[in-house]
């Protein structure tokens, strides 16, 4: 900055701007209930578990990019009322990043809980909690094990016959 006045005296000074992002990223994990599965009999380390089901978060920030990490993730079986995870269960996970993998879900009524936590560019950080429930197979004993395919929570053959 410069003034200068009538008589051609001046003065001058210099400003310094810093802008500080302390904003922390958004975190999303689209999350549902699950319905019961054994995914033991896959024992390969690979990508491609037969009936695993998995959740992927993400991190967005208005100033830089976001990381996200999954962790912390705790098994509640039917019955318990605490999450102290000291209980016989027989579900199991896979962490990689972003992304939690349920291998085995475990009984109906287990909730498998877990934490994303995102993190941007300035070290701002964001920590959500997610959980889903585990269903019972209705038709785990229907020995033809009919496949029924929803959208928006109505059969198939609703909307064919709805348009």
């Amino acid at each position: 900055w410069r003034a200068v006045d009538e008589c051609g005296n001046w003065s001058s000074c210099t400003q310094t701007i810093t802008v500080v992002d302390t904003t922390p990223p958004e975190v999303e994990c689209t999350v549902y209930d699950i319905t019961e599965f054994d995914g033991d009999d896959d024992d390969d380390d690979d990508d491609d578990d037969d009936d695993s089901v998995s959740f992927t978060a993400t991190a967005t920030d208005v100033c830089s990019d976001a990381r996200v990490q999954i962790g912390q993730v705790v098994f509640v079986p039917p019955g318990d009322d605490d999450d102290d995870d000291d209980d016989d269960d027989d579900s199991k996970v896979r962490i990689r990043g972003a992304t939690i993998t349920i291998i085995n879900s475990g009984a109906p009524g287990t909730v498998i809980k877990w934490t994303a936590r995102g993190t941007d560019e300035c070290g701002n950080t964001t920590m959500v909690d997610y959980s889903i429930t585990v269903l019972e197979d209705e038709d785990k004993d229907d020995h033809h094990h009919h496949h029924h395919y929803y959208h928006h929570g109505r059969p198939w053959w609703w909307w064919r016959w709805h348009r």
